[in-house]
């Protein structure tokens, strides 16, 4: 009887024991299979441009290419441009354009022109010292019109034009303008010496090219040529220079002589040269060279 009872436990133990495995298989394979059926999240591959920005280098005196590589995002590419330039540059050896605290209010595409409105900082936060207001400018047009799409920027203030700190208008749309690129920009005396040197030298298509020529101003290159043909100026002697502000424009008063085809020499004292700046560079106002050229001698 003990036997029996002692083989019956036994056996009982048994099935204890292969049910308990039995279980345990089962519950294995079950969460083997739910981590088999385990959705795994798609790991997003980010996609990446490259852009090209353009600064003032750390002296303000011209234009440096900036290559970088920026992340795509559901942004439009002008906005992160514009962020990348807010940023500044990495180089030390540039100079940022546009003041950190400047937001974006807006930008707005009409055919090949972009328009885009800023923050009042552009021009409360900006350092406009030197060519600084050239640079703001061209640092933001050239950056843009690398784009494809885009070949005229419009900048607004606050939804305002008028003129950024002195002498850029916000009434024109500019264009890209890559003579400002590793080239420093010719001050206004720098522009007059260069103008008497073209025509020393009958090199009147380059003078030419030194005038400021608004569309409203009818002066074609024959006009000039024949202008100054009959001038025939070989020779121009400066004594004394200085340069001021007035309003817009940039004023160069000169003393000096210059001598005609004949060998008669004219002198000239206090004259004055407007120059302002159109689209980047100094260009002199030619209605002012026509009273010097008709000045009493």
């Amino acid at each position: 009887m003990k036997k029996n009872i002692t083989h019956i436990m036994i056996f009982g133990m048994i099935l204890f024991i292969t049910a308990l495995s039995i279980y345990r298989l089962n519950r294995d394979d079950n969460q083997k299979n739910s981590n088999l059926n385990m959705e795994i999240a798609p790991v997003l591959e980010k996609k990446v441009e490259l852009v090209t920005l353009y600064f003032p280098n750390k002296g303000r005196q011209y234009l440096v290419r900036e290559n970088r590589v920026i992340e795509q995002t559901i942004e439009k590419k002008e906005e992160l441009i514009l962020k990348e330039l807010i940023k500044g540059p990495v180089s030390d050896q540039n100079a940022p354009s546009i003041p950190s605290g400047v937001k974006i209010n807006a930008i707005v595409y009409k055919e090949d022109t972009i328009y885009i409105d800023l923050s009042k900082e552009l021009k409360t936060e900006t350092d406009f010292s030197g060519n600084s207001e050239i640079l703001t400018i061209y640092s933001i047009v050239n950056s843009l019109t690398e784009l494809k799409t885009v070949k005229n920027v419009k900048i607004m203030i606050d939804g305002e034009e008028g003129i950024l700190h002195r002498y850029m208008p916000l009434d024109n749309t500019y264009r890209q303008n890559l003579k400002l690129v590793h080239n420093s920009i010719q001050n206004p005396i720098e522009v007059v010496k260069n103008y008497f040197s073209f025509i020393e030298s009958g090199s009147y298509r380059e003078a030419y090219d030194l005038i400021y020529k608004p569309a409203h101003i009818d002066l074609d290159y024959s006009m000039f040529y024949h202008y100054q043909k009959q001038r025939n100026i070989y020779k121009f002697n400066i004594y004394t220079y200085e340069m001021t502000d007035e309003e817009d424009s940039k004023v160069v008063t000169l003393e000096y002589s210059e001598i005609d085809g004949l060998g008669k020499r004219s002198y000239y004292s206090n004259q004055k040269f407007y120059l302002k700046n159109y689209y980047g560079e100094w260009k002199i106002v030619f209605d002012n060279i026509s009273n010097i050229a008709n000045a009493e001698r």
